[in-house]
């Protein structure tokens, strides 16, 4: 069963239309979450009874007589159409308009969502209302997808991207912007289009194929690859979306990265100040945010797909762990390989990703 970080209300009075066009009004409750089926306006009938409205995202195409309204899921405001005034000097009214004194609910809505939804698996165990024959309830895999509001920044950023791509797949830019788009749970997305015969984790002639990181809580944490796993719906979302917009010579493939577990084993020497078990908890700290595939890498920003590791990058960010005096030795270790000598390098195809397996640190006076 499948569940979401979200509080429903049901049957919100919003107020009464004046009769004028342009109206607006506010939810009590923002941000709101994408509506589902049944999630909708309603205006009161004469007779009492409750008609349901369509809501567009915008009016551009609303006749007058089409019952439409929009949404701002982030300030939670309803609109109806407005009327403007054409060049010729004569009005033109986009979208119906409530009857004056008519009731204005909404039938149903959620609000929540962001990341303090991210939580881990075995934390979701209290039912808040009582459900006939369920005892108990837990989350055996953590929840995932769950992203804050678009600040104006990004929006700024992305505004280009938008009007270049005009929605339509064609190149892996194209392809990784409007994943982006078709879910907000989506951290990191790589798309890989065929290169030439041969290449390791390039996708077949024809085949575009699309791998998609959710966003989590907690990222800083050991994160395994069954908490990077996004959900079904989220994987969903984003092949409709860009079944739309490709191409039809190209086949889409929706997948997740595979992961390669790095483990880190090392041996630090303290200076004579410091505390070995602080400089142990920050030089662990230390690997599970590089070697991370959500903020780790070189610029932070999560684990660049394919990109190799090397062991001078481990001994340069022990070494800069505060308290550390020298690096008396570091190993390297996927989880899952054996390995008879010491690693200096892992490498990683173009579909592959780095996470963190368990890391021993011992710290010496």
């Amino acid at each position: 069963m499948s569940a979401t970080h979200a509080q429903a209300v049901v049957n919100e009075v919003l107020g009464r239309s004046n009769g004028m066009p342009g109206q607006q009004f506010k939810l009590e409750i923002a941000p709101v979450l994408p509506r589902r089926n049944g999630e909708t306006l309603e205006v009161q009938n004469p007779d009492g009874s409750w008609e349901a409205w369509e809501e567009r995202e915008h009016f551009g195409s609303s006749m007058p007589g089409n019952m439409h309204f929009a949404l701002d899921s982030v300030s939670g405001i309803v609109g109806f159409g407005p009327t403007v005034r054409d060049p010729e000097g004569g009005e033109r009214q986009y979208g119906a308009i409530p009857p004056e004194g008519a009731l204005i609910r909404m039938s149903c809505y959620r609000s929540g969502g962001g990341v303090a939804g991210n939580v881990g698996s075995e934390r979701i165990t209290v039912l808040k209302t009582a459900v006939p024959y369920i005892a108990r309830v837990h989350n055996r895999k953590p929840s995932v997808g769950g992203r804050d509001a678009e600040t104006l920044e990004h929006a700024q950023m992305r505004a280009p991207k938008v009007l270049r791509t005009s929605f339509r797949a064609v190149s892996a830019e194209d392809y990784e912007f409007l994943a982006r788009e078709a879910s907000s749970g989506i951290a990191r997305v790589r798309c890989l289009q065929p290169r030439a015969s041969g290449s390791t984790g390039s996708p077949p002639a024809g085949v575009v194929r699309v791998l998609i990181v959710p966003h989590v809580g907690h990222p800083e944490r050991r994160l395994l690859p069954e908490q990077l796993r996004p959900p079904r719906e989220m994987i969903q979302d984003v092949q409709s979306y860009l079944d739309e917009r490709r191409l039809l010579t190209t086949r889409l493939e929706i997948g997740v990265p595979t992961y390669t577990l790095v483990g880190i084993q090392a041996r630090l020497k303290a200076r004579p100040e410091a505390d070995p078990e602080k400089v142990k908890a920050d030089a662990e700290a230390r690997l599970y945010r590089f070697i991370n595939p959500l903020i780790g890498g070189p610029g932070g920003d999560g684990w660049p797909f394919g990109r190799d590791l090397y062991i001078s990058e481990v001994l340069a960010l022990l070494q800069g762990t505060p308290g550390v005096e020298y690096v008396e030795g570091a190993r390297m270790q996927v989880q899952g390989q054996s390995s008879e000598g010491a690693l200096n390098k892992i490498t990683l195809a173009p579909d592959h990703l780095l996470t963190s397996a368990e890391h021993s640190i011992v710290v010496v006076k």
